[in-house]
């Protein structure tokens, strides 16, 4: 993997202040917050970082923005956010205009700057693991992973159109076992998190186009109940001396919720074995109007996961397509 030169701008999403009721709400805790109004950048909340080639003219505060245009240089939040805890998620949010190469936003950018281990989550307009991929119009979600030692290593690239010169609300939310991003409320790319620690959001410009920051936000979240989903296992009663290929699963949402929405990739059993991808339907099984989505699990790997108990009861999880999180359970007999 090829060496990585991490002048960029690093840069966090938030929701428009002009949204501002949409997006917090009475269970989120704020935990950071900027506008920048006033006349000059609050060094109570953000240190500048200049790199050896950085030449220190700006980032300014007028008008209520963020002025971002100094070469290899950034802003980091002065306190950093520890990965959250079980139940919670941290969502950091602005409200940024991209204007050219190396514009970055999001938690604890800057490969090599840091001793390892740690991380960085973020978007940028310049691809850092393929320098052929920064295109006008496009920006990247981005994660690395430095250890101890050694070259930083890639863990996300996805490329997203994002129309440049207007500006877009930019989100990355760490969640006890990945981490989110979302352009203007919907969901572009997820990871899993790879590091425990701490770390600060960012607003970073390695060129000298200019980049404007309306607000950055960082708040602690709750993290959604899952939406009860009525669920029948199918055998109900499982011989694990008989042959077969299949386990099959019916999946039942509450009405309000379409099971058609339901994204297959995250269905999972007992937290161990996945749904397979197909073969998948959406019929009414019990007969109670009501329709519910036909999901398969490998038998074998089912099989492999219970104990020596003469029956079992069986968690099914998943997400719509939004990420809205369901589960359900159901028991049945096992024949040793």
């Amino acid at each position: 993997m090829k060496s990585l030169n991490w002048t960029t701008i690093c840069f966090i999403t938030v929701l428009s202040v002009f949204l501002w009721p949409s997006v917090s709400s009475a269970t989120e805790s704020i935990l950071f917050f900027d506008d920048f109004t006033g006349t000059a950048l609050d060094t109570s909340r953000w240190s500048v970082f200049v790199d050896s080639n950085g030449e220190y003219n700006w980032p300014y505060v007028a008008g209520g923005l963020l002025y971002s245009q100094g070469y290899h240089t950034r802003i980091d939040s002065i306190p950093g956010f520890p990965a959250p805890e079980t139940g919670q998620s941290v969502m950091a949010r602005a409200r940024i205009r991209l204007g050219g190469d190396y514009h970055e936003f999001g938690f604890g950018v800057g490969a090599g700057e840091r001793a390892g281990p740690t991380t960085g989550y973020y978007f940028d307009t310049y691809n850092r693991f393929d320098e052929s991929m920064g295109r006008e119009d496009y920006v990247h979600a981005l994660a690395w992973f430095q250890p101890d030692s050694g070259s930083p290593v890639n863990l996300l690239d996805v490329e997203i159109p994002v129309t440049w010169y207007d500006f877009h609300e930019f989100a990355i939310e760490r969640t006890p076992s990945e981490v989110i991003y979302s352009i203007d409320g919907q969901e572009v790319a997820r990871v899993a998190d790879a590091f425990a620690g701490a770390l600060p959001v960012c607003v970073w410009n390695a060129r000298w186009d200019l980049m404007l920051t309306d607000w950055v936000e960082v708040a602690s979240v709750p993290e959604s109940a899952p939406i009860p989903a009525p669920i029948d296992i199918d055998p109900d009663t499982l011989n694990l001396k008989s042959k077969g290929k299949w386990i099959t699963c019916y999946i039942e949402l509450p009405e309000g919720y379409d099971v058609a929405e339901i994204d297959v990739s995250t269905v999972m059993l007992n937290d161990l074995v996945p749904a397979e991808s197909r073969p998948t339907g959406i019929l009414d099984h019990d007969g109670d109007g009501i329709a519910e989505l036909m999901v398969k699990f490998s038998r074998s790997g089912v099989q492999g996961i219970l104990g020596t108990a003469d029956q079992a009861e069986l968690t099914v999880t998943g997400e719509l397509a939004d990420g809205t999180p369901f589960e359900g359970a159901d028991t049945i007999r096992v024949v040793q």
